[in-house]
């Protein structure tokens, strides 16, 4: 990898499937991303002035971003990047003032997002169908979404609560109780970071008494539970 290719202050916030295109957000330039195959640089110019445009997550063809005004305005919008397009505004209108996209499905899609009141409030969690554009509301939460699967069946929420249709705003704890899969010894709490486009495999962390952080793996679908280099714990 060279690191030449990328402008100063920058930081990864997704890529493509093949691994050809990285995006990445600027602390101090718009975001851009770097297609490997090419060896180009492309900015995305923000869409407001001044400009305090941050991007969230990127669907698998590396064709569509979406993200969000992160100034501390009263009023800011959800975007969402296709190539070929360029910057969108994400509809939410009755929602609330703040509305940021968090994540987009893998076919580019389904937008996960939050809509907030004020700073600080309860968020109101939505799902945008870009091909429809229609939004439905699937949840409010003290706490801001951060991942999905790809037909936003299931949600993950920054605390590590998980969201479903059938169990509501949950812990991860409780979901593995619904299939009969025990959480690995010593863990007080789970909190997924990332989970599957099929909505049945979650990874992320937990700490033990000692302060000591241990990552995990579980899956619903077989159903196990399982610290990552410890052995799997029976369901």
């Amino acid at each position: 990898l060279n690191p030449n290719v990328f402008l100063d202050e920058s930081y990864g916030v997704g890529m493509s499937s093949d691994g050809d295109r990285i995006f990445l957000n600027g602390l101090i330039v718009d975001p851009h991303y770097y297609t490997r195959s090419t060896g180009v640089t492309v900015t995305i110019p923000s869409p407001t002035t001044p400009g305090w445009f941050s991007l969230s997550a990127c669907d698998d063809s590396g064709t569509v971003a979406v993200g969000y005004d992160d100034s501390l305005a009263a009023s800011t919008d959800a975007y969402v990047w296709r190539e070929g397009v360029g910057v969108t505004v994400i509809p939410t209108a009755g929602l609330g003032p703040i509305s940021r996209a968090r994540d987009v499905s893998p076919d580019g899609n389904l937008v996960l997002g939050e809509t907030l009141s004020a700073p600080g409030s309860v968020r109101t969690v939505w799902l945008h169908d870009l091909t429809t554009s229609t939004t439905t509301v699937v949840d409010t939460a003290p706490a801001y979404p951060v991942r999905m699967s790809a037909d936003g069946g299931v949600i993950i929420y920054q605390t590590g609560a998980v969201w479903t249709p059938a169990t509501g705003r949950t812990t991860m704890r409780s979901l593995l109780a619904t299939v009969g899969a025990s959480p690995p010894p010593n863990s007080s709490s789970l909190t997924p970071t990332a989970v599957s486009a099929d909505g049945l495999s979650f990874a992320g962390y937990y700490v033990t008494g000692s302060a000591q952080y241990h990552a995990f793996v579980a899956y619903l679908a077989e159903p196990v539970a399982q610290s990552i280099g410890d052995p799997v714990c029976a369901s």
